[in-house]
């Protein structure tokens, strides 16, 4: 019996001891953080027009074809592999000055 009723305040303690964690949380507190909508609003800061996350547009010089045909070179196992570029390479191509 003894042990229940030890068991019990613990639980209890726990209980009690976490519920205030919300209180003290910076995330809940209104003077304290205020963050609202952050993530859309970056978001809206890099996209070229705001209005391509609620409407699409087209455009006229995309090949839809070409998405296609990488998609079935993916599923078909025929990956194209990268070019193999040496530092070399990148390094000569760099103009000094």
């Amino acid at each position: 019996m003894k042990n229940n009723l030890k068991v019990s305040i613990f639980y209890f303690y726990i209980v009690v001891t976490l519920s205030g964690c919300a209180q003290i949380d910076p995330l809940y507190q209104a003077s304290a953080w205020n963050a609202q909508n952050s993530n859309r609003k970056n978001l809206l800061l890099q996209v070229e027009n705001a209005n391509d996350l609620s409407i699409g547009r087209s455009v006229l010089d995309y090949d839809g074809s070409l998405a296609v045909d990488a998609i079935k070179r993916l599923r078909d196992g025929k990956i194209k592999n990268l070019e193999k570029i040496k530092l070399n390479d990148v390094a000569n191509n760099q103009s000094g000055g």
